[in-house]
């Protein structure tokens, strides 16, 4: 799906957002209030970190399955890791070996987020629950 593009006022996986698209991540930006954004903010390039346009600045973060290596500390906020029930054999066939401790039951997982100059994976932090 790399490059998918719907109209001129769509969403993709590569370039900023344009148009409607862009307008919401401008008003969410502007506003006091909490912002939680799922999986990665909107506007942030997952892999690099880079926003090349509207993007959203999130107050808290939920990052889904396995920390990115585009969550970089200015835009993400605080940092948790959320489980979404992967098997961990999917992690094997791809070379990933998470911690057995990662979804334990009982535990959450907050994430230190990367500082753009440093582009190594997140540090871990377990909090019991």
């Amino acid at each position: 799906m790399a490059g998918f593009k719907l109209t001129k006022h769509s969403y993709s996986l590569r370039g900023a957002p344009v148009g409607a698209v862009a307008d919401p991540m401008r008003w969410t930006s502007g506003r006091a209030a909490p912002v939680i954004a799922i999986d990665v903010p909107s506007g942030i390039d997952s892999t690099t970190g880079e926003a090349p346009g509207a993007h959203v600045r999130a107050t808290t973060t939920m990052t889904l399955a396995q920390p990115k290596t585009g969550l970089v500390a200015d835009a993400v906020g605080e940092l948790w890791l959320a489980d979404i029930c992967i098997p961990r054999q999917v992690y094997r066939r791809v070379g990933a070996s998470p911690p057995d401790c990662l979804f334990a039951p009982g535990y959450q997982v907050r994430l230190h987020a990367i500082k753009e100059s440093d582009r190594q994976l997140s540090s871990l932090n377990h909090v019991r629950t």
